[in-house]
């Protein structure tokens, strides 16, 4: 199904049904100084990574003895049918299903809804091709409103290796680290011999388990405004990173 959908996404691309994407600066990607002089506006392309944590003392410990931690939620960029960026994601926002939501609508919920809300952005470093685009919105059409995991799968997280199933497009369920990771190895962004199902957030934040290092930039707090903010999550990182450039062309 997925390739279908990407197929039919790809010839409408070329044929110019889909209106070519046009990027607007949202928000601030900071530096590692909590100054405004380290802060540069976000400009949002898909295959971006999100992340996002807030205070949950019962999430965070269940987190902390499956030996990962903060961020506790994690999700994808890509781009909607119509050509809209959108947040691709299961488990966001109180929701137990898989969906895709504007990407200010969703920021701006977390940051409002959460008690101490911190995001994160890893930025890709390269425009994604048009067929690497198809493919990844194809998978998010595929796998919309699929269910969230039930909460005892998680605790397979506990066992060394994480053992799990290999992770597919059509599964019933997924769980937020898994769908993300999935993604990326549908649309052709992301190739490993672990099973999506054995990756947490953590792992896609600090290159734990597998190394992203070469495709998209170390991850760097996002905020709507031009400040930082006074409080965070326990335990959670504030600033990781310099914000690296905008994303580069493909060599021709």
């Amino acid at each position: 199904m997925t390739n279908l959908i990407a197929t039919l996404l790809l010839v409408a691309t070329q044929t110019g049904q889909v209106a070519p994407p046009v990027e607007q600066p949202m928000g601030w990607l900071w530096g590692d100084q909590p100054s405004p002089l380290s802060a540069r506006p976000y400009e949002p392309h898909e295959g971006d990574l999100v992340f996002m944590s807030h205070t949950a003392p019962l999430r965070t410990a269940a987190y902390l003895a499956f030996r990962t931690g903060h961020p506790l939620h994690c999700a994808l960029l890509v781009r909607s049918p119509d050509g809209v960026l959108a947040v691709f994601e299961t488990g966001g926002g109180q929701k137990k299903v898989t969906t895709l939501q504007p990407v200010t609508r969703r920021f701006h919920e977390h940051l409002t809804t959460e008690r101490d809300p911190v995001l994160w952005i890893r930025p890709i470093r390269r425009p994604l091709t048009s067929e690497e685009s198809a493919r990844l919105t194809g998978f998010a059409l595929a796998e919309l409103a699929k269910p969230l995991q039930p909460n005892y799968r998680y605790l397979r997280l506990i066992i060394p290796g994480r053992p799990t199933h290999a992770s597919r497009d059509g599964q019933s369920q997924w769980f937020c680290s898994e769908l993300v990771a999935q993604g990326l190895i549908e649309a052709g962004l992301l190739q490993t011999r672990l099973p999506a199902g054995s990756l947490v957030p953590a792992d896609l934040f600090y290159d734990r388990r597998i190394d992203l290092s070469a495709v998209w930039a170390a991850p760097c707090q996002w905020t709507e405004v031009q400040h930082l903010p006074s409080h965070y999550p326990r335990l959670a990182p504030v600033v990781v990173a310099e914000p690296s450039s905008p994303a580069t062309p493909l060599a021709k």
